[in-house]
């Protein structure tokens, strides 16, 4: 946790373990953005035929989201063991 992987730390914490990285994300296009400003990290949940539901995060909120993104992007994608 630090600045090291986000633009700003503001005094944030990794109290569930979960250590972020804000690895930002690909556009449709090819281009790579907000690379240390936000994270994106795709679920399993289809949203419909062309996007899916993400989990979001920034550096300027205190708070995580679950938005639809385009299947066209590219996000990060994090493994977790049931």
């Amino acid at each position: 946790i630090g600045t090291a992987h986000w633009t700003s730390n503001d005094g944030s914490t990794d109290d569930f373990g979960f250590s972020a990285f804000a690895g930002g994300n690909r556009e449709s296009d090819g281009d790579f953005t907000e690379i240390r400003r936000e994270g994106f990290w795709w679920s399993s949940n289809e949203a419909s035929a062309a996007s899916s539901r993400s989990f979001w995060m920034n550096w300027y909120s205190f708070y995580a989201k679950v938005v639809n993104y385009g299947k066209k992007n590219g996000q990060s994608i994090r493994c977790i063991k049931d």
